[in-house]
C-alpha cells in the first residue's frame, strides 16, 4: 500500500506519509492534543516508516518534541488489541485518549465512538494495479507510468469530533 521504493515503472500505490501528518495535525490543531503516541507495525515495514514519518512531521511542525512513546506491533488483530488495551489504561475515549487509525476497516465504523481513520482505497488500488498488469500482458502502455491514489481522512468520534 505504501510507496514502494525501486518499483517497476507501471505501478499503483497510495503513500501514507502525508495522511499520517494530516490526521496527526488534526489532533494537534482541532483538539489541542500535545501528548501523542504512535502505534505502528514492524519498524522495517515501508508503511510503518511512512506513517511514523508523517506523525513526526506533524509534531515538528507544531513545535512538539518527538515522543519517546512509539509502540510497535505486527499489524495483527491481536497485536492491535494488546497495544490498544495498554493505551486505554490511560483513560476513556475520546475524553482522555483520542484515537485515530488507518485503513477504515469494518470495526472503525461500528465501534462506539466510531474511529477516525485514514481510508485507503484498497478496491480502487487493486483495480488500477490489475488493469495495469493486463495492459502489460496485452502489450499496451498505461497512460501514466505510476499512479498514486489519494487517501481520505474519515472523521468520527474517537478523536473528539462529532
Amino acid at each position: 500500500m505504501g510507496g514502494i521504493r525501486n518499483c517497476p515503472r507501471r505501478s499503483a500505490s497510495a503513500s501514507t506519509t502525508c495522511p499520517a501528518r494530516q490526521v496527526t495535525d488534526h489532533l494537534i490543531t482541532a483538539h489541542q492534543r500535545r501528548r501523542l503516541v504512535h502505534l505502528g507495525g514492524p519498524l522495517g515495514h515501508q508503511v510503518t516508516i511512512e506513517r511514523r514519518e508523517g506523525f513526526r512531521q506533524a509534531l515538528t511542525a507544531a513545535g512538539i518534541a518527538p515522543s519517546d512513546e512509539e509502540w510497535t506491533g505486527d499489524f495483527s488483530e491481536e497485536s492491535g488489541r494488546d497495544l490498544t488495551r495498554q493505551l486505554l489504561e490511560k483513560g476513556d475515549v475520546p475524553g482522555d485518549v483520542a484515537i485515530v487509525g488507518f485503513d477504515d476497516f469494518g470495526l472503525a465504523r461500528v465501534t462506539t465512538p466510531g474511529i477516525t481513520t485514514v481510508r485507503i482505497p484498497a478496491e480502487e488500488l487493486a483495480r488500477a494495479a490489475t488493469e495495469r498488469l493486463f495492459d502489460l500482458i496485452g502489450g499496451a502502455r498505461p497512460l501514466e507510468a505510476h499512479l498514486t491514489l489519494p487517501l481520505e481522512i474519515v472523521i468520527r468520534g474517537s478523536c473528539g469530533c462529532l
